[in-house]
Parts: C-alpha cells; sequence; structure tokens
C-alpha cells in the first residue's frame, strides 16, 4: 500500500498536464515589499529560506527525480494510462503497436514516438503491478521494433509527412523521415526489457539504433550544429533548425541508457557530447519566467519572430529531465534547474 505522501506526490503529478497554466508574475518592487522570493540575476546558489522551502516542495511533488538509471523508474511512466481509450491512442491488436489518430488521416498511423513512450509506460506498469495485460502489450511492441527497425540506417522511420511549426522551419517533413526522440525512447524501452528478454539480437538492435545520432539531418541522420559547432540531435529534422528541447533531452536519455545497459561506448560519447551541448544552450531556452519549447525564433529568417514558449505540462518535463541530467552530472545543471523549477511557482527575474 503506497504511502500518504506517496499518493499526495502522485495527485501532485497528476494535477499539472498540458492545460495547466503558468502563475501570473508578480512585480518584483512588490515581490520586496511583502518579502517575498525572486531571483536575482547575480543570486549565488546559497538560497534564502523561502527559496530552499520551495525546492524542496518540488522534490516532494515529484518535480524533480533524485537519480536515473536503466534499472530504475523512468519517472513516473507508471502512473499515466496511456492506453485509456481516448480514440486518439489505440492498441492494434494485429499489429501489435499502439497506433494514432490524427484529423488528417483515414488511417491510423504507426508513430514510433508514441510506440516508444507507450512500451516504457507498460513495462513500467507491469514493474508496479504485475499487469500481465501490460508484460504482454510490452513484448509485442519490442517484436515490432526488432522486426521494423531499418537494417541500414538503424531507424524506425516516422511513415507521414509533417510540418512543424510551418513558416518557421523550411518545409513540411517528408514521408520516413528519422526522429532523434522516436530512437531515444524507443532505445530507453528497448534496453528496459528484464533480463529474460534480453538477447544478444536485441543488443543488435539497439546498437543499430545509435546510427542516426553520428548522421547529419541533411544525410538522413538526426544531428544538427548549434551555433554551427556543437552537436543537436533533432526531434523534426527540419531544414531550418527547430532545436525542440524535450526531444533533445529524451533522446539523451537514451543514449545514457544504451550505454548504461550494453556498455555501448559510442552511446556515452553521444550522450557526453549532447550533454555539453545542452549545456550551452540551456540559456537561449530561459524567457526568465518560463523556457522555450524550441529555438525557431533564432534561424535564419526568423529574426522577427517571438520564442515559442512552452506550456506548462512541457515546462514540468523540461525541468524533470533536467533534474535527471544533474543527477548524473552533479553541478553541470544546478543553477538552471533551481531558477526553471522557481518558475513554476511564480517566482520570476528580476527586471533590470
Amino acid at each position: 500500500m503506497k504511502s500518504e505522501s506517496e499518493t499526495k506526490a502522485t495527485d501532485e503529478i497528476r494535477e499539472y498536464g498540458y492545460d495547466a497554466l503558468y502563475p501570473s508574475p508578480v512585480p518584483v518592487d512588490q515581490l520586496k515589499r511583502e518579502a517575498k522570493p525572486y531571483i536575482c540575476k547575480s543570486a549565488s546558489m546559497e538560497h534564502p529560506p523561502q527559496i530552499s522551502e520551495i525546492l524542496a516542495d518540488a522534490k516532494a511533488k515529484g518535480y524533480w527525480v533524485d537519480s536515473f538509471s536503466v534499472d530504475a523508474d523512468y519517472f513516473n511512466f507508471h502512473i499515466f494510462d496511456y492506453m485509456r481509450n481516448n480514440g486518439f491512442v489505440e492498441f492494434d491488436e494485429e499489429l501489435g503497436i499502439p497506433t494514432n489518430k490524427y484529423g488528417w488521416s483515414n488511417e491510423r498511423q504507426a508513430y514510433p514516438v508514441t510506440i516508444g513512450l507507450i512500451a516504457i509506460n507498460q513495462i513500467s506498469k507491469y514493474n508496479h503491478t504485475g499487469d500481465k495485460d501490460c508484460f504482454e502489450r510490452y513484448k509485442r511492441i519490442v517484436s515490432w521494433l526488432v522486426k521494423t527497425q531499418n537494417a541500414d540506417s538503424g531507424a524506425w522511420a516516422v511513415p507521414f509527412a509533417y510540418d512543424f511549426f510551418p513558416g518557421r522551419t523550411g518545409g513540411a517533413l517528408t514521408e520516413n523521415w528519422t526522429s532523434a526522440l522516436a530512437q531515444g525512447l524507443c532505445i530507453s524501452a528497448l534496453c528496459r526489457a528484464p533480463e529474460e528478454m534480453r538477447s544478444p539480437e536485441l543488443e543488435m538492435v539497439v546498437g543499430k539504433a545509435l546510427l542516426p545520432f553520428s548522421r547529419l539531418v541533411s544525410n538522413g541522420g538526426v544531428v544538427t550544429q548549434f551555433l554551427g559547432q556543437h552537436p543537436f540531435y533533432e526531434e523534426y529534422p527540419t531544414s531550418r533548425p527547430s532545436l525542440v528541447l524535450n526531444g533533445f533531452m529524451y533522446s539523451l536519455l537514451g543514449l545514457h541508457d544504451a550505454w548504461e545497459r550494453y556498455g555501448f561506448e559510442d552511446a556515452l560519447r553521444l550522450f557526453d557530447d549532447g550533454i555539453k551541448t545542452l549545456a550551452r544552450a540551456l540559456p537561449f531556452y530561459d524567457l526568465g519566467d518560463r523556457s522555450s519549447y524550441d529555438l525557431t525564433h533564432l534561424q535564419v529568417g526568423n529574426e522577427h519572430l517571438p520564442p515559442n514558449p512552452a506550456r506548462l505540462g512541457y515546462h514540468d518535463v523540461h525541468v524533470r529531465v533536467l533534474s535527471a541530467f544533474e543527477a548524473l552530472r552533479p553541478g553541470t545543471f544546478e543553477a538552471c534547474l533551481v531558477r526553471w523549477t522557481l518558475y513554476r511557482y511564480g517566482v520570476f527575474c528580476a527586471n533590470n
């Protein structure tokens, strides 16, 4: 039976999501008068008591994680019911995978992002509840991933055309594009197979799935260059870099899982390269009161366009995954993690 604190944390996690709104900012002068916390641009990591209390609350409610490992929970994926009958995502019994129903198509789509995400969800649920139906769905998805991976590219290609942020990214992606987010989630799903399911074939599939992370977008891979020199793994391999933050971050977790489970040195190198890029890129996503979903506004031809602020559900993802990276590389992301957590509580940067 769950403890009262665990139940409370689960309820808190369920409360926030895509329909939630950021708190309204309060003028710094008012915060000063009321002796309430705000983020000083020159602040050190020695926090006043009010901020320390906020950070403790964030940890208690599950906004932060203390560690990340291929042998532990994948965040809180086990509490979500992704397979509820919502008409959007359904499990196709014939194919053995979840499929998406989009309004622009008469046919359900096999979207590797959803497939990888729900595989993690199902094995997480099985590990927590012992639900055999979840385990059977997970095994069927793994079988599909093994059978459908492109033998040459290592990718699970997205079978439909898609125009991410029309007008900003240089045109629609044509069918069979590769997503770093899809690769990362599918790798993480495969690496979480219980010991009795692991095999040389599964290890080989994970190894091949690393290939797109060494190929440029222009060559069918997922790599673009941030600031012209730092590798960034693209969720959407658009001709104008889109630099979607959550997709990049989840892809890094997949690389770490591949290294931790099977010892692939290439995976560790790609992860470390990506972590260095992330540390350089995060200030560009910081809007002073929230995070940005992408950096499309920085691309050539988009100079007149505003940032694309992340809705609160995605900001929470940024915070949670960033806390995992801080656990893996202590001291690298603490300042940004604290600042972005405070945004979630309505504490903003002071104006000049």
